[in-house]
């Protein structure tokens, strides 16, 4: 099978701080990733109902300080398109992956 993916992706594992889903009541709580990518992220999310696909979303994550990359607290912010959905059969936890529409804005 060919790998269709565009960016690599690093397995992270990051507290999401806020999500908004434009035009759906969506009550999302429970929020980390699962991994990120150039051009995406896959949440792990505890939903009663998913976010449409298409929808558009803006996040905002917090990063912890970490050798290598920041001494201080960092925040990621960005918008993107819902692209899939995926249930995770080994929990209760729904996978929400985002295409970012928009370049990411980083604070450290």
């Amino acid at each position: 099978m060919k790998e269709r993916r565009q960016h690599r992706r690093a397995k992270v594992r990051l507290s999401v701080e806020s999500v908004t889903v434009a035009g759906q009541d969506v009550s999302i709580h429970g929020l980390w990733t699962n991994d990120i990518s150039a051009g995406g992220i896959l949440f792990e999310v505890v939903a009663e109902t998913p976010p449409a696909q298409g929808a558009p979303v803006a996040f905002e994550l917090h990063v912890p300080p970490g050798d290598g990359y920041s001494a201080s607290t960092g925040r990621i912010r960005g918008v993107g398109k819902v692209v899939r959905t995926v249930r995770f059969p080994d929990r209760d936890a729904l996978g929400v992956a985002l295409q970012f529409t928009e370049s990411l804005g980083l604070e450290f």
